[in-house]
């Protein structure tokens, strides 16, 4: 019921919407409404309330909550399992996909106690100034089409993050960089029976509202968020929600097509260009110049020894 207020508020936003009208179009009491319209100013909303006026959102409400985002996307596919503070959303996720939880289960936290990245990094998770969140996936492809996942994610986190102004790019494989800084990260891990993918969590944390004080000294050079570089507090919510309807639509190609039809799309967004690089691998590392990605987004590096390819590594970057 929350979710049909706030999309009604919504619809209306910096409009009064009557009681009655609320009442007579959920069906029910006023009093039951004014409860609702309680909570959602609690979660962070701006509503302003006036006797004979009804009720006017101002301000989105702040948490990652299934009544708040679902609103905000068409035809949403997605369901929220929604955490105040979590070790992890990727854990979280994992536990209820081997319980058999549905495709588009998105778990979201608020904060994260033991958020992490690739390599066992630590991710920064400031309370309600990121968004946390895995989502739970049941793709029907071969086990090793999972890493394009994350492909789908870095496309969608980019083509939102530059829609609103901002200078992001994909860094392979599992980033977006905002001027250059790491503020989007993502960790797709899967579990593979012997019919194929059993599920796949993809997780992502955003840099959105994190100040400069909430990176620790090691990650002020190299970190970064929205609010840093946009010089404004932006909604997580809306921001989240865009995030999620762009991976939809990059998703339903993948699973169709493949990556191939996103290729050229990831490769213009591609952070590489033009850079030197060096690549570490669980063999040792490479050094090279990018030489661009192929179909299934592997990355191909010019050595010494001729043009290589990778599906996986970390890499430390210098502009030729």
């Amino acid at each position: 019921m929350r979710e049909k207020i706030y999309g009604l508020l919504l619809d209306h936003m910096h409009e009064f919407v009557s009681g009655e009208a609320l009442s007579r179009e959920l069906g029910i009491s006023r009093t039951a409404i004014l409860k609702h319209v309680q909570a959602i100013k609690s979660d962070g909303a701006r509503i302003e309330s006036v006797n004979n006026k009804g009720h006017k959102l101002q301000e989105m409400a702040d948490r990652l909550k299934q009544e708040y985002i679902a609103p905000l996307i068409e035809d949403c596919p997605f369901t929220f399992i929604w955490h105040e503070s979590v070790d992890s959303t990727n854990a979280a996720a994992k536990a209820l996909a081997l319980k058999g939880e549905k495709e588009f289960t998105c778990v979201t936290a608020e904060e994260q106690s033991g958020g992490r990245g690739r390599m066992g990094r630590v991710w920064s998770s400031p309370k309600y100034k990121g968004i946390y969140i895995t989502l739970i996936l049941r793709p029907d492809i071969a086990p090793e089409k999972t890493p394009g996942i994350t492909v789908l994610l870095s496309l969608a986190a980019c083509r939102v993050l530059r829609g609103i102004g901002l200078d992001a790019a994909v860094k392979w494989p599992n980033d977006v960089l905002i001027a250059g800084k790491k503020a989007v990260g993502i960790l797709t891990e899967s579990s593979v029976n012997m019919d194929g993918v059993e599920y796949a969590v993809s997780g992502m944390g955003i840099n959105v509202n994190s100040e400069p004080d909430d990176f620790s000294a090691e990650l002020k050079n190299t970190a970064t968020s929205v609010l840093i570089e946009k010089g404004a507090a932006v909604p997580r919510t809306k921001l989240l929600a865009d995030v999620l309807s762009e991976f939809a639509i990059f998703y339903r190609v993948f699973i169709k097509d493949g990556l191939k039809p996103l290729m050229g799309l990831y490769r213009e967004y591609s952070a590489l260009h033009g850079k030197e690089i060096t690549l570490y691998t669980q063999t040792g590392e490479e050094k090279g110049f990018f030489a661009g990605f192929d179909e299934e987004a592997a990355l191909l590096l010019k050595t010494e020894g001729g043009i290589k390819r990778y599906i996986a590594g970390e890499i430390s970057l210098r502009r030729i």
